[in-house]
């Protein structure tokens, strides 16, 4: 779903504990064990799969989202209204 929606490839890492991963990329770094992020991640990371967009499906979500934005369009002043009276 997110390489349909974002029209990009999705690579799922291996780690499931990713906060401490990037933790763990940004010291490394920090300390020059690496010269940047890019080779600190290339020999701290592993890939376990990736998924493709599908364009057809990109343009199912891309139809769905225009409408979403009609939607919040026509809504934006009720809530608005709705808002500042309870606010008040």
């Amino acid at each position: 779903m997110f390489a349909d929606i974002l029209n990009t490839p999705i690579r799922v890492p291996r780690s499931d504990e990713l906060g401490a991963l990037g933790s763990a990329i940004n010291a490394a770094v920090a300390v020059g064990f690496y010269d940047n992020h890019r080779e600190a991640v290339s020999c701290m990371c592993s890939i376990i799969r990736m998924h493709e967009p599908d364009p057809k499906a990109h343009d199912i979500y891309m139809k769905k989202y225009d409408h979403y934005n009609e939607i919040l369009g026509v809504t934006k002043t009720p809530w608005d209204h709705m808002y500042r009276t309870m606010m008040d």
